[in-house]
Protein backbone atom coordinates (compact mmCIF):
# COMPACT_ATOMS: atom_id res chain seq x y z
CA UNK A 1 0.00 0.00 0.00
CA UNK A 2 3.01 2.61 0.97
CA UNK A 3 4.45 1.93 -2.64
CA UNK A 4 0.91 2.97 -4.29
CA UNK A 5 0.61 5.85 -2.46
CA UNK A 6 4.06 6.99 -2.90
CA UNK A 7 3.45 6.29 -6.71
CA UNK A 8 0.01 8.12 -6.81
CA UNK A 9 1.96 11.41 -5.06
CA UNK A 10 4.82 11.68 -7.54
CA UNK A 11 2.46 11.09 -10.19
CA UNK A 12 0.49 14.13 -8.55
CA UNK A 13 3.34 16.05 -8.40
CA UNK A 14 4.46 15.09 -12.14
CA UNK A 15 1.15 16.61 -13.28
CA UNK A 16 0.55 19.32 -11.00
CA UNK A 17 2.49 22.67 -12.20
CA UNK A 18 4.50 25.44 -10.21
CA UNK A 19 2.83 27.69 -7.87
CA UNK A 20 3.27 30.86 -10.49
CA UNK A 21 5.17 32.43 -7.14
CA UNK A 22 8.08 30.06 -7.51
CA UNK A 23 7.76 30.14 -11.34
CA UNK A 24 7.88 33.93 -11.35
CA UNK A 25 11.05 34.60 -8.66
CA UNK A 26 12.88 31.91 -10.59
CA UNK A 27 12.79 33.34 -13.55
CA UNK A 28 13.88 36.76 -11.77
CA UNK A 29 16.22 35.13 -9.77
CA UNK A 30 17.75 33.05 -12.92
CA UNK A 31 17.94 36.25 -15.38
CA UNK A 32 21.94 37.05 -16.10
CA UNK A 33 20.75 40.67 -16.96
CA UNK A 34 20.18 41.72 -13.40
CA UNK A 35 22.54 39.51 -11.49
CA UNK A 36 23.76 43.13 -9.72
CA UNK A 37 20.55 43.29 -8.06
CA UNK A 38 19.61 39.42 -7.13
CA UNK A 39 21.27 36.26 -8.02
CA UNK A 40 22.11 32.81 -7.46
CA UNK A 41 24.91 32.46 -4.40
CA UNK A 42 28.06 30.21 -5.22
CA UNK A 43 26.40 27.09 -4.30
CA UNK A 44 23.68 27.50 -6.90
CA UNK A 45 21.54 26.40 -3.68
CA UNK A 46 20.26 29.30 -2.79
CA UNK A 47 19.34 32.96 -4.05
CA UNK A 48 20.82 36.31 -2.90
CA UNK A 49 19.15 40.14 -2.91
CA UNK A 50 22.38 42.18 -3.56
CA UNK A 51 20.86 45.38 -4.03
CA UNK A 52 16.64 46.02 -1.69
CA UNK A 53 15.98 49.57 -2.95
CA UNK A 54 16.36 48.93 -6.53
CA UNK A 55 14.90 45.00 -5.95
CA UNK A 56 11.75 46.65 -4.62
CA UNK A 57 11.51 49.73 -7.10
CA UNK A 58 12.36 47.84 -10.49
CA UNK A 59 11.83 43.76 -10.55
CA UNK A 60 9.16 43.29 -7.70
CA UNK A 61 6.58 45.60 -10.01
CA UNK A 62 7.62 43.90 -13.04
CA UNK A 63 6.73 40.00 -11.60
CA UNK A 64 4.98 40.36 -8.77
CA UNK A 65 2.96 43.92 -9.38
CA UNK A 66 3.79 45.22 -6.07
CA UNK A 67 7.37 46.97 -4.71
CA UNK A 68 6.90 45.95 -1.00
CA UNK A 69 10.04 43.83 -0.03
CA UNK A 70 8.27 42.53 3.15
CA UNK A 71 5.40 41.30 1.47
CA UNK A 72 8.01 39.02 -1.10
CA UNK A 73 10.00 37.66 2.27
CA UNK A 74 6.45 36.72 3.81
CA UNK A 75 5.60 34.74 0.64
CA UNK A 76 8.71 33.34 0.94
CA UNK A 77 8.41 31.84 4.11
CA UNK A 78 4.88 30.20 3.32
CA UNK A 79 6.71 28.27 0.60
CA UNK A 80 9.40 27.35 3.42
CA UNK A 81 12.44 29.11 2.21
CA UNK A 82 14.62 30.19 4.73
CA UNK A 83 17.54 33.17 5.65
CA UNK A 84 20.54 31.26 5.28
CA UNK A 85 23.30 34.16 5.97
CA UNK A 86 22.44 36.82 8.58
CA UNK A 87 24.46 39.43 7.08
CA UNK A 88 22.57 40.16 3.98
CA UNK A 89 18.95 38.67 2.20
CA UNK A 90 20.18 35.17 1.33
CA UNK A 91 17.34 32.85 1.34
CA UNK A 92 17.30 28.70 0.29
CA UNK A 93 14.97 25.93 0.08
CA UNK A 94 15.59 22.17 -1.20
CA UNK A 95 13.49 22.38 -3.76
CA UNK A 96 15.00 25.66 -4.98
CA UNK A 97 17.98 24.97 -7.07
CA UNK A 98 19.82 26.46 -9.91
CA UNK A 99 19.52 24.45 -13.35
CA UNK A 100 16.67 21.94 -11.69
CA UNK A 101 13.50 24.08 -12.31
CA UNK A 102 11.57 20.69 -12.34
CA UNK A 103 12.20 20.45 -8.43
CA UNK A 104 9.89 24.00 -8.16
CA UNK A 105 7.07 20.79 -8.30
CA UNK A 106 8.32 19.26 -4.56
CA UNK A 107 7.74 23.15 -3.04
CA UNK A 108 4.62 23.47 -1.57
CA UNK A 109 2.92 26.15 0.52
CA UNK A 110 2.74 25.76 4.09
CA UNK A 111 -0.64 25.38 5.46
CA UNK A 112 -1.96 28.15 7.65
CA UNK A 113 -1.48 27.70 11.89
CA UNK A 114 -4.88 27.76 12.66
CA UNK A 115 -5.77 25.43 9.54
CA UNK A 116 -7.73 21.90 10.53
CA UNK A 117 -5.47 18.92 9.95
CA UNK A 118 -5.76 15.37 10.91
CA UNK A 119 -1.86 15.02 11.07
CA UNK A 120 -0.95 17.50 13.50
CA UNK A 121 2.84 18.12 13.70
CA UNK A 122 4.85 18.05 16.62
CA UNK A 123 4.73 21.49 19.09
CA UNK A 124 8.32 21.74 18.43
CA UNK A 125 8.08 21.64 15.05
CA UNK A 126 5.21 24.00 14.86
CA UNK A 127 6.92 26.69 17.10
CA UNK A 128 10.43 26.19 15.07
CA UNK A 129 8.35 26.88 11.64
CA UNK A 130 6.70 30.03 13.21
CA UNK A 131 9.75 31.19 15.08
CA UNK A 132 11.76 31.00 11.59
CA UNK A 133 8.61 32.97 9.84
CA UNK A 134 8.29 35.81 12.15
CA UNK A 135 12.12 36.01 11.99
CA UNK A 136 12.68 36.63 8.76
CA UNK A 137 9.41 38.77 8.85
CA UNK A 138 10.73 41.28 11.50
CA UNK A 139 14.40 41.49 9.19
CA UNK A 140 12.39 42.53 6.26
CA UNK A 141 10.50 44.63 8.02
CA UNK A 142 13.72 46.12 9.60
CA UNK A 143 14.56 46.71 6.54
CA UNK A 144 12.04 48.02 5.35
CA UNK A 145 12.09 51.02 7.86
CA UNK A 146 15.70 51.55 7.60
CA UNK A 147 15.47 52.25 3.55
CA UNK A 148 12.31 54.82 4.99
CA UNK A 149 14.90 56.33 7.03
CA UNK A 150 17.53 56.61 4.89
CA UNK A 151 14.81 57.75 2.01
CA UNK A 152 14.23 60.27 4.56
CA UNK A 153 16.83 61.18 5.26
CA UNK A 154 18.36 61.82 1.46
CA UNK A 155 15.82 64.25 1.06
CA UNK A 156 16.18 66.43 3.72
CA UNK A 157 19.40 66.84 2.31
CA UNK A 158 18.75 67.21 -0.90
CA UNK A 159 16.20 69.75 0.31
CA UNK A 160 19.03 71.70 2.48
CA UNK A 161 21.29 71.42 -0.64
CA UNK A 162 18.03 72.91 -2.74
CA UNK A 163 17.24 76.04 -0.51
CA UNK A 164 21.27 77.22 0.16
CA UNK A 165 21.14 76.89 -3.83
CA UNK A 166 17.90 79.16 -3.98
CA UNK A 167 19.58 81.35 -1.72
CA UNK A 168 22.58 81.70 -3.40
CA UNK A 169 20.70 82.64 -6.42
CA UNK A 170 18.16 84.98 -4.59
CA UNK A 171 21.70 86.94 -3.47
CA UNK A 172 23.17 87.51 -7.23
CA UNK A 173 19.59 88.56 -8.80
CA UNK A 174 19.99 91.24 -6.29
CA UNK A 175 23.16 92.17 -7.06
CA UNK A 176 22.09 92.25 -11.00
CA UNK A 177 18.96 94.40 -10.17
CA UNK A 178 21.61 96.70 -7.87
CA UNK A 179 23.68 97.12 -11.30
CA UNK A 180 20.97 97.67 -13.67
CA UNK A 181 19.22 99.93 -11.49
CA UNK A 182 22.12 102.17 -11.30
CA UNK A 183 23.13 101.26 -15.04
CA UNK A 184 19.37 102.83 -15.62
CA UNK A 185 20.15 106.08 -13.54
CA UNK A 186 23.29 106.72 -15.36
CA UNK A 187 21.25 106.52 -18.48
CA UNK A 188 18.35 108.69 -17.57
CA UNK A 189 21.15 111.59 -16.60
CA UNK A 190 22.60 111.22 -19.98
CA UNK A 191 19.41 111.22 -21.78
CA UNK A 192 18.77 114.35 -19.28
CA UNK A 193 22.11 115.89 -20.19
CA UNK A 194 21.45 115.79 -24.08
CA UNK A 195 18.03 116.87 -23.91
CA UNK A 196 19.09 119.69 -22.01
CA UNK A 197 21.71 120.37 -24.57
CA UNK A 198 19.72 120.43 -27.79
CA UNK A 199 17.08 122.61 -26.35
CA UNK A 200 19.54 125.41 -25.03
CA UNK A 201 21.82 125.81 -27.41
CA UNK A 202 23.58 128.47 -25.12
CA UNK A 203 24.34 125.44 -22.57
CA UNK A 204 27.34 123.68 -24.64
CA UNK A 205 29.29 127.22 -24.97
CA UNK A 206 28.71 127.61 -21.15
CA UNK A 207 29.86 124.23 -20.33
CA UNK A 208 33.02 124.51 -22.57
CA UNK A 209 33.61 128.37 -21.05
CA UNK A 210 33.31 126.95 -18.07
CA UNK A 211 36.03 123.75 -18.98
CA UNK A 212 38.43 126.35 -20.02
CA UNK A 213 37.91 128.72 -17.20
CA UNK A 214 39.29 125.56 -14.70
CA UNK A 215 42.17 124.34 -17.18
CA UNK A 216 43.73 128.09 -17.35
CA UNK A 217 43.08 127.88 -13.33
CA UNK A 218 44.69 124.76 -13.59
CA UNK A 219 47.52 125.74 -15.94
CA UNK A 220 47.72 129.21 -14.03
CA UNK A 221 48.55 127.46 -10.74
CA UNK A 222 51.19 125.06 -12.17
CA UNK A 223 53.12 128.09 -13.80
CA UNK A 224 53.02 129.72 -9.97
CA UNK A 225 54.30 126.27 -8.57
CA UNK A 226 57.25 126.42 -11.18
CA UNK A 227 58.08 129.79 -10.98
CA UNK A 228 58.02 129.85 -6.76
CA UNK A 229 59.83 126.51 -7.37
CA UNK A 230 62.78 128.37 -9.28
CA UNK A 231 62.95 130.65 -6.49
CA UNK A 232 63.46 128.73 -3.83
CA UNK A 233 66.05 126.85 -6.11
CA UNK A 234 67.83 130.45 -6.98
CA UNK A 235 67.69 131.27 -2.95
CA UNK A 236 69.25 128.65 -1.65
CA UNK A 237 71.88 128.35 -4.49
CA UNK A 238 73.13 131.91 -2.98
CA UNK A 239 72.48 130.86 0.66
CA UNK A 240 75.01 128.01 -0.01
CA UNK A 241 78.26 129.83 -0.37
CA UNK A 242 77.97 132.16 2.51
CA UNK A 243 77.19 129.10 4.99
CA UNK A 244 80.68 127.67 3.61
CA UNK A 245 82.22 130.56 4.62
CA UNK A 246 80.83 131.19 8.00
CA UNK A 247 81.97 127.50 8.35
CA UNK A 248 85.27 128.20 7.67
Amino acid sequence: MEGVEDAATMINLANTPPPPFLNKTYDMVDDPSTNAVVSWSNGNNSFVVWNVPEFSRDLLPKYFKHNNFSSFVRQLNTYGFRKVDPDRWEFANEGFLRGQKHLLKTVSRRKPAHANSHQQAPPQVQSSQVGACVEVGNLGLEEEVERLKNDKNNLMQELVRLRQKQQATDNQLHNVGQRVQGMEQRQQQMMSFLAKAMHSPGFLSQLVQHQNENNRRITGSNKKRRSQGKKMKFWLGSLAPNLLMDKW
